[in-house]
């Protein structure tokens, strides 16, 4: 960032993923400027404590992200632009609100400024039995590799590849199960469907 004037740029992922889900936007965007991605709570590599998934909280473990690499107000760094896919947009969206001086902007992929329950015409309980996957994808690895390339063959990668691998764990049986932890998802999801735009972006800059 010292040598284009860029501010950092910190990327979080949507629901159910992984910081690896970013990994081609990070790839291109590392000789402009400092690049981070993180696994939300409950996601990916991060603890999965029992509580915690409301937004506040979530934004807080952002910030704290931020504080540990040298970005923001609180380490008398550079403030960051935050991008978030989904879930991940709220969850950007909403550390803005907490503390804009730490966010010099936001991207919102595909989330953040829409309310759920009136865009999916779905409640959170039907939203989450709706996630789960057909026992003959969660067959093997195998299978659920070439159940994602099937959604779009013309654009999977060794990158969607690695990122659909990181969101899954595979058991001894062969089989796999989503890495998310099952209370996460749910305490997610109902984050996801309380979340108001206009009591987040409001106080946005």
């Amino acid at each position: 960032e010292e040598a284009t004037g860029l501010p950092p740029l910190l990327l979080i992922h949507g629901l159910a993923q992984t910081a690896w889900s970013w990994a081609p936007v990070a790839r291109r965007l590392r000789a402009a400027t400092r690049v981070l991605a993180v696994d939300l709570r409950g996601h990916g590599l991060s603890e999965a404590p029992p509580s915690g998934y409301d937004l506040e909280s979530l934004a807080y473990d952002l910030l704290t992200v931020l504080v540990a690499h040298g970005f923001g107000p609180d380490a008398g760094g550079p403030p960051a632009v935050l991008a978030g896919h989904g879930f991940g947009a709220q969850v950007a969206a909403w550390t803005a609100r907490v503390q804009p001086a730490a966010v010099a902007g936001l991207a919102l992929v595909d989330g953040g400024w829409e309310e759920l329950e009136a865009t999916t015409r779905m409640d959170a309980a039907e939203f989450l039995r709706g996630l789960a996957e057909p026992p003959e994808v969660l067959r093997s690895m195998d299978a659920y590799l070439a159940d994602r390339r099937d959604w779009d063959e013309a654009s999977w990668d060794a990158d969607q590849e690695r990122a659909a691998r990181a969101a899954v764990d595979e058991k001894h049986t062969g089989r796999v199960a989503p890495a998310v932890r099952r209370h996460a998802l749910a305490a997610s999801v109902r984050t996801m469907f309380g979340y108001h735009p206009e009591a987040a972006l409001a106080e946005v800059r």
